[in-house]
């Protein structure tokens, strides 16, 4: 019941925000994928895009190409290079003067210019999802959306409106979903928040912030 009822408030937004070009952003979640799943049910002409990352342990390219190929499906890796996030995070910090603490705004900012240099106005995501999932606010979504207006592309979230949040057991209703159509699917993600040593530049804002805080 819960489930039907979550099919359908998506799908109506969807279609609100339905153009003749879509691109959907797809990542190892299932908020993303319940989307995929959901935009092929509704036969919605639509084509992914997936980061990814030169830098190591960061990025789900591995688990999307995992799903995809179960799928026989392909998606267009968009390769991102050390160097070009570094690019990236001054760039991010230099427009928009946002403080940040982990990788996933840049990627954010890295996701809304590739999508506008591929020519695309609008991009479907699956933020907002956590915080339904956690019944709790997330700095990283105005963030996003930030990321967006910047670069003149619209994002449509599906899954952060109140009809959504609305429903109990959210996290539970979109990865039994998602595990229905996707057999092998694996919902303990592991989210890497934090960069590793190789990424200078963040590692120094943490460690200034650190300094200030003592």
């Amino acid at each position: 019941m819960q489930e039907s009822k979550l099919v359908d408030i998506v799908t109506k937004e969807i279609i609100r925000h339905k153009s003749e070009s879509t691109l959907l952003a797809i990542s190892g979640g299932a908020d993303s994928w319940f989307l995929y799943f959901l935009l092929k049910k509704m036969n919605i002409s639509f084509k992914t895009l997936t980061l990814s990352f030169e830098k190591k342990n960061y990025g789900e390219e591995k688990v999307v190409t995992k799903y995809l190929s179960h799928l026989g499906e392909k998606t267009n890796f968009q390769y991102v290079s050390s160097q070009q996030m570094i690019e990236e995070f001054y760039a991010f910090s230099r427009e928009l003067k946002i403080e940040i603490y982990n990788l996933h705004a840049i990627s954010k900012w890295i996701l809304a210019k590739r999508a506008k240099e591929l020519g695309f106005k609008r991009v479907i995501t699956g933020d907002g999802a956590d915080q339904w999932f956690r019944k709790e606010d997330c700095d990283l979504f105005p963030i996003t959306q930030s990321c967006f207006k910047y670069f003149g592309v619209e994002i449509i979230t599906p899954l952060a409106i109140d009809k959504t949040w609305g429903l109990v057991n959210g996290k539970n209703l979109v990865r039994g979903y998602v595990s229905k159509n996707l057999k092998i699917f694996n919902c303990e993600k592991i989210v890497k928040l934090y960069p590793d040593d190789d990424f200078l530049p963040l590692n120094c804002l943490q460690v200034s912030r650190s300094l200030v805080s003592l």
